[in-house]
């Protein structure tokens, strides 16, 4: 799976219409690294937080605080264009361009957003869309959940996406000395490197051994 380019509208700081596209993008393949640098709060994990939201859909939207904060509020919409709008209401975009084994895939996500007059905000996904390019070049659309989920856990298990897409906090935490931390980091490896069905392997074939001992004997 290689990311292509991100298009973000009105999503958190990005307010309005941001393009980023990624090393090797219709340049260079032979570009495989791109390096995201800033200060605090301008936006570096926003584009990890918009990558996963793109990719998971709703089960993004909610489960990560750092989505989006002001105060004790949560938000994914643009601040600012929620409070020009007349309504308080307001929409944002991401969308992510990536391929993989020379297939190509669009996927997008709009969330639509309302500002309440107690300053609550609710958000939620209208509509979610995904374009599917096969080595041959025939274009499938997707807007069934089930049917974008389908296709994105056969390039990437979602299971592996808090050990292979991280952002600084995640990082921190997972270097935190503690029980709980170092069996979450061992829970990683072993799935990463499929200890746990190797276990299993060795368990059963332990059992093997023991049945035909006893045949034996």
């Amino acid at each position: 799976m290689k990311i292509d380019k991100l298009e973000l509208y009105n999503f958190k700081q990005y307010y309005g219409s941001q393009v980023l596209q990624f090393a090797g993008y219709q340049v260079d393949d032979n570009q495989n690294v791109t390096v995201i640098y800033g200060s605090n709060g301008k936006g570096k994990t926003t584009i990890y937080r918009a990558l996963m939201l793109a990719l998971f859909g709703a089960s993004e939207l909610t489960k990560d605080k750092e989505l989006g904060r002001k105060g004790d509020k949560f938000y994914i919409c643009n601040l600012s264009a929620l409070q020009e709008s007349q309504d308080g209401s307001a929409m944002a975009t991401v969308k992510v361009h990536f391929s993989h084994q020379g297939e190509l895939f669009e996927i997008e996500r709009v969330i639509v957003s309302q500002l309440f007059d107690d300053g609550q905000i609710q958000e939620d996904i209208l509509s979610s869309k995904l374009l599917h390019t096969d080595i041959y070049g025939k274009t499938t659309p997707y807007d069934r959940e089930d049917e974008i989920e389908r296709l994105i856990l056969r390039i990437f298990d979602k299971r592996m996406k808090d050990y292979f897409l991280f952002d600084g906090e995640r990082i921190e935490q997972l270097m935190r000395d503690d029980k709980s931390q170092r069996e979450e980091v061992a829970k990683g490896i072993k799935n990463v490197l499929k200890i746990d069905a190797l276990e299993d392997a060795v368990q059963a074939l332990n059992s093997l051994y023991a049945n035909y001992h006893r045949e034996v004997q």
